[in-house]
């Protein structure tokens, strides 16, 4: 969940702005939260923007939407201290997004960042068992 304050409100409207503008967002839920980068290819010109969300879902539909004139170039994962490990949030590479499924946990999303997978929700045992419940949306290895 993103929240705003009247006070980060930018507003661009004499611009010709559309939408609402903000200098920053606040995070009230403390989950892994995704940017993804689209390269979008039209009449010969390439260009760039950024999505920014919390829900695994919403990654799953923009990775599986992708075609010839938009493309998933990029995604990283910020993860807070509970999922990785680590006194702090930390932002990495997302190597590959999949979700799973386990008898004991039942469905899990999993994350791949270089040299350790992630699962939400938190696994609290062995992952020996987990087996692949859907596809894998996304695999920057190709593989």
């Amino acid at each position: 969940m993103y929240m705003t304050r009247q006070e980060a409100y930018v507003d661009l409207s004499a611009l010709g702005a559309e939408g609402l503008h903000w200098r920053y967002v606040e995070h009230s839920m403390h989950a892994p939260w995704f940017y993804i980068t689209l390269t979008r290819h039209s009449d010969g010109y390439t260009s760039r923007t950024m999505l920014q969300t919390m829900d695994p879902a919403v990654l799953a539909t923009v990775i599986c939407s992708a075609s010839n004139e938009l493309s998933v170039t990029d995604v990283m994962i910020v993860t807070p201290p509970y999922v990785n490990g680590t006194p702090s949030w930390q932002m990495e590479k997302l190597w590959e997004f999949s979700q799973c499924h386990s008898e004991e946990h039942g469905s899990l999303d999993s994350y791949l960042v270089t040299g350790k997978r992630y699962y939400t929700p938190e696994l609290a045992s062995d992952i020996e068992y987990i087996k692949l419940e859907k596809c894998i949306y996304y695999n920057a290895l190709g593989i």
